[in-house]
């Protein structure tokens, strides 16, 4: 089930996040104690089952490049349950939100060591190298 993230998630979405992003672990604890606190106009989306966070995916708004533009962040599933949609309703999700605020859909970025993965037949979508 996909719901806004809680304060008391921070531990398990670091963890996953750490889990496949090895290299983002300390900025991650950094901006999700922020985050709680203050979010900002940030949004960030779980993926639970059974109590246990086995996806997560948000997004802020970028206020540098355009007004009403986003930058999709984190956007992971746990290793033992991808290929199973749990990232592509993610980031619907994330997607949705974010018109709602007024915004375009979220900028995906490639990071070392991690994929951008589009919804199959996404117009406009970059592909993902």
């Amino acid at each position: 089930m996909i719901r806004k993230a809680k304060k008391e998630d921070a531990k398990q979405i670091i963890a996953l996040i750490a889990a496949s992003m090895p290299y983002d672990t300390a900025f991650a604890r950094r901006y999700y104690r922020q985050y709680f606190d203050d979010p900002a106009g940030d949004k960030v989306f779980v993926w639970e089952e059974d109590g246990k966070i086995l996806g997560v995916a948000g997004y802020c708004l970028d206020i540098f490049s355009t007004k009403y533009s986003c930058e999709l962040g984190w956007l992971t599933v746990d290793a033992a349950r991808r290929k199973k949609g749990i990232g592509r309703q993610l980031l619907k999700k994330v997607e949705k939100s974010a018109k709602a605020q007024k915004g375009k859909a979220p900028q995906g970025r490639n990071r070392p060591g991690g994929k951008v993965f589009w919804p199959p037949g996404c117009k406009g979508c970059p592909q993902a190298h």
